[in-house]
């Protein structure tokens, strides 16, 4: 409510600064909250500059997506140098990779006698491109023209000339290869000598067409009758094939065919490429294109390998591919290689392979040529990539371990807490920093989420792994003493050691992986079961992952204090407790208001009273005549 704010005037008392007074003692629970609020958005940061950390660490070391970083796969040890020769020379037949468990580093491929191939149907020219002119209209142009000359214009790509014939060079009943031969001429004269096979035979017709380009003919100036003469239109285009429906091209209708025994529903409304697109999107397990340069489609399947040859279902779909292959009567065997297999010797022990890419012997193999000469292969561990790595994964997971060590037992300062706006204005910028730098000391001092983190993931690298005789002391990774705190170091020498001794045995320590589930509700038997590698990927995810786990929860970090980019981000334990300062704040601001209100009336009623005194005085003594 609005009053009338004029005070002292009749008491000559500084009722402002009284009540402002007055007001300061009541604003001292208004700022309570104010400070406990700001504490609860410093706590927040505090969690998530944590959170911001531990996915760091997780992307870097914990990405399947990264497998050659990934500490908790194998594939974070497949660090090695490769040595495939062939008559004392490097052989390019083939390429090798090796995954972290291999377990003979040392292959001789005897040779290698056939690729693995795809089964290939090759068509004939698709006579899709081109403008088209038949040989009738040919043999009637003469008099179609009716004694005028032949005009039209002929562009390619962007260049447009005119094509002009006199009708004195036609005659009645001109054959094909005669206007060819005419046209020819001009098209040198007007385009040069590379545009010669711009016009060609096409059956007993012609054809403009140029691979590569977009041939158009335009009516020239007003004559319109050239171009109709032929039965051409005017802005034609040998692309034109583009827009037309498969039904227009190959007179197909709507109807089902069987490829490797699904059906593929022809729609008679669609393009070529919509056709394609469908089809090689779909799992019919075969790929078709159309190359525009040589007028010609391919199918094929889309895996190697006599097993993945395409199978066509019945009649319908044999005249299907004939149609788009053009085989005329032919039989498609006419154009068709048949997919094979890959056929090789490693170690005397011959091999069949339906694809030129696979494993064996924890060896991953690229077939490239054929070879009759044996390729030696000699597979070392790169251990200096191997140690690198894992010292950088150590040194992270340090980093990250002293930080929240130092956060949650850091001594707060109870000197400092968080500024009021009216000792703000009093500083500085520099000054307001300083003070909430030493204000945010200790903010996370204690903070349970964080303790138990950090227990979890120190037990995680030094508890045995069920069935490994084998732990990270052992490689000379760990801790120097108590003080440290779980701060790991690493012994190269030793590790290196271990690496030529005990490879396969540290791969495992590292990603060894328990047969039960993430949220199978059992972590403690999978903890057991699990590498390091693995135990730290699960603690991670139990305390900072975006998704819901088997309790509808994310990470244990992200329900506390939630992280940007994610519905957390205001869903969170801290943000809550913000929202109620927010309302305990509104509630105060409006009960301080009623206050001050409160007073001036209070100081008004004063003012009023006195002045009512005075008049009554004045009155009084004038009736005494003591006014005179």
């Amino acid at each position: 409510m609005s009053i009338m704010r004029l005070t002292g005037m009749v008491s000559g008392l500084d009722t402002e600064k009284m009540i402002k007074d007055l007001m300061k003692a009541e604003n001292t629970r208004l700022d309570k909250i104010k400070r406990d609020k700001q504490y609860a958005i410093w706590q927040q940061e505090g969690y998530r500059g944590i959170i911001d950390k531990l996915r760091t660490l997780q992307s870097s070391y914990f990405d399947v997506l990264k497998p050659r970083n990934n500490v908790a796969s194998a594939s974070s040890f497949a660090h090695f140098n490769y040595s495939i020769m062939s008559n004392g020379s490097n052989s390019t037949a083939l390429t090798v990779s090796a995954t972290g468990n291999v377990t003979n580093k040392n292959q001789v491929v005897d040779k290698i006698t056939k690729l693995a191939s795809k089964d290939t149907y090759s068509g004939n020219d698709a006579d899709l491109r081109g403008i088209k002119i038949s040989a009738t209209d040919i043999a009637g142009l003469k008099n179609n023209l009716a004694g005028s000359d032949f005009e039209m214009t002929l562009s390619v790509g962007s260049s447009a000339k005119l094509i002009k014939i006199s009708n004195a060079s036609l005659s009645d009943g001109m054959t094909s290869t005669e206007f060819e031969g005419l046209l020819r001429t001009e098209i040198i004269n007007q385009f040069g000598s590379d545009y010669t096979n711009l016009v060609k035979a096409s059956g007993s017709g012609l054809e403009f067409d140029l691979a590569g380009n977009e041939v158009k003919v335009l009516t020239y100036d007003t004559n319109t009758v050239s171009l109709t003469a032929l039965n051409l239109t005017n802005n034609q285009s040998n692309l034109a094939y583009k827009t037309k429906t498969v039904g227009e091209l190959f007179g197909f209708t709507s109807s089902s065919v069987s490829i490797n025994g699904k059906a593929f529903v022809i729609d008679e409304s669609e393009t070529v490429d919509q056709m394609m697109s469908r089809m090689n999107k779909s799992d019919l397990g075969v790929e078709m294109t159309y190359d525009t340069l040589s007028d010609k489609f391919t199918i094929k399947s889309t895996k190697e390998g006599s097993v993945n040859n395409i199978s066509i279902g019945d009649a319908t779909t044999e005249s299907f591919f004939k149609s788009l292959l053009n085989t005329g009567v032919a039989s498609l065997s006419t154009v068709r290689t048949e997919g094979q297999n890959a056929n090789l010797q490693i170690n005397g022990v011959d091999i069949i392979q339906s694809s030129n890419a696979f494993t064996y012997d924890g060896i991953s193999y690229n077939l490239k040529e054929l070879s009759n000469d044996p390729i030696n292969i000699e597979i070392s561990t790169n251990k200096t990539e191997i140690i690198n790595n894992i010292k950088n994964f150590i040194t992270a997971y340090n980093e990250i371990l002293d930080d929240i060590n130092g956060k949650i037992s850091e001594r707060k300062n109870f000197d400092y807490r968080p500024l009021t706006d009216e000792e703000k204005e009093a500083m500085n910028d520099e000054e307001i920093k300083k003070w909430e730098d030493a204000a945010k000391l200790g903010i996370l001092r204690g903070a349970n989420e964080l303790s138990d983190m950090v227990l979890k993931m120190r037990n995680a690298l030094v508890e045995p792994i069920e069935g490994l005789g084998i732990t990270l002391a052992d490689i000379g990774i760990k801790s120097e003493n108590y003080s440290a705190r779980g701060k790991l170091v690493v012994n190269e020498e030793i590790l290196s050691a271990k690496l030529d001794s005990n490879f396969d045995e540290i791969v495992s320590l590292f990603s060894k992986q328990s047969d039960i589930g993430y949220d199978s509700g059992n972590s403690a038997t999978r903890s057991r079961e699990n590498g390091i590698g693995r135990r730290l990927d699960d603690i991670l995810k139990d305390y900072v992952r975006t998704t819901r786990g088997t309790n509808g929860q994310k990470g244990i970090l992200l329900v506390k204090a939630g992280i940007q980019n994610d519905t957390s981000f205001t869903q969170n334990d801290i943000s809550k407790r913000i929202a109620t300062f927010d309302s305990r704040l509104d509630t105060m601001m409006s009960f301080l208001a009623n206050r001050e209100d409160y007073y001036y009336r209070m100081f008004s009623r004063m003012e009023s009273a006195l002045s009512e005194m005075n008049n009554q005085a004045s009155s009084i003594m004038g009736m005494m005549g003591m006014n005179q």
